[in-house]
């Protein structure tokens, strides 16, 4: 009888839980202290004592894990490895903000039936959302989609079954693609807003300036078209291009001839159609990222860019090789460091 009350006693007290609640992965601390309250919890039950403080006491231990991003001064930048495309989620200090930038997206190509998988990969369901939520992440303020490629744009439309989106943020352009009308349509149905950004379009939050140099909506192919994101990150300045290609870069550099970057995000996976050495030379990076599928059949990075940019003195990080790459920031420094792939 005893068990029973205890046990009905347990499930009233933790029933305000919504079965969907994210906590995300606890600090060693907090595991540790909950792995001893739970511990203590049964040793009481099991000698008779005085239990419900441990009750209490583990719910406060869970409080303080939900309430530690907000309480948090470090902000992250994680390139995520989604295999051959493009996803970045910026998180602000004090979960200010969230932001993701690209979703990536599993591009498939005809198979035999013997070649297909019972169950088949997808990069939101398999890659993103665990990632989010193991951040404690259910909201991602800003979507943006750098432009309407599959490989940037995919996972998006999942995305809006799993996590509440803010805003989705759409380059301007003469017409959008099957995929961004697609996407457009999907945040119509979840009642997110839809905005359309342009070259001198700017956000600020948690005291970081977001500015949006491209695109101007006059570009001819959708790689040019994509949203380029310039945004002072800890003590670096970081360029986020998209699929920039030679002929965008060579436009942003007219349009912004002062424009400097400490962490370039190499264009088009590092394809040779981008990163010219003027660019390079006239950003001057230290760091550069190329998102890129391991042995992808593009030949991403391509050779001659890697060249290029080591001959400049620029460190590379590269998804394919280092898998995940996360800058984790204050106001004034920021450590780089690979993540698991």
């Amino acid at each position: 009888m005893f068990f029973y009350l205890l046990v009905k006693n347990c499930l009233i007290f933790f029933e305000w839980i919504p079965a969907d609640f994210v906590t995300g992965k606890p600090h060693i601390l907090l595991f540790l202290g909950m792995y001893l309250c739970i511990y203590a919890l049964f040793v009481a039950v099991e000698e008779g004592e005085f239990f419900v403080r441990y009750m209490f006491l583990l719910a406060a231990l869970l409080a303080a894990q939900c309430m530690y991003p907000y309480l948090n001064p470090k902000g992250t930048v994680t390139m995520v490895d989604v295999g051959q495309g493009d996803c970045f989620i910026i998180e602000l200090p004090y979960r200010k903000g969230v932001y993701m930038i690209d979703t990536g997206g599993t591009v498939s190509f005809p198979k035999e039936p013997w070649q297909k998988r019972r169950s088949s990969f997808d990069v939101g369901e398999d890659v993103l959302v665990p990632f989010l939520h193991s951040k404690g992440m259910t909201k991602v303020d800003k979507m943006i989609i750098t432009h309407g490629d599959y490989d940037h744009a995919g996972a998006a439309q999942h995305l809006f079954s799993q996590v509440a989106v803010g805003e989705l943020v759409l380059g301007k352009k003469a017409e959008l693609n099957d995929v961004e009308t697609g996407l457009v349509i999907a945040a119509q149905k979840q009642s997110v807003p839809v905005q359309i950004v342009q070259q001198g379009d700017s956000w600020q939050e948690g005291g970081v300036l977001f500015q949006v140099i491209s695109p101007t909506g006059f570009e001819e192919t959708s790689n040019n078209g994509s949203i380029v994101i310039d945004a002072k990150l800890g003590n670096l300045r970081w360029l986020f291009t998209g699929d920039l290609e030679k002929e965008g870069e060579q436009r942003i550099l007219k349009d912004f001839p002062n424009l400097k970057a400490d962490v370039l995000k190499v264009g088009h996976h590092g394809s040779k159609t981008s990163t010219s050495e003027e660019f390079v030379q006239h950003l001057n990076p230290k760091v550069a990222l190329v998102s890129a599928g391991q042995k992808n059949r593009y030949g991403h990075p391509h050779q001659e860019i890697l060249e290029l940019l080591k001959s400049y003195g620029v460190y590379i990080y590269r998804t394919d090789e280092d898998g995940g790459v996360m800058y984790e920031f204050t106001k004034k420094s920021g450590t780089f460091s690979q993540q698991l792939p």
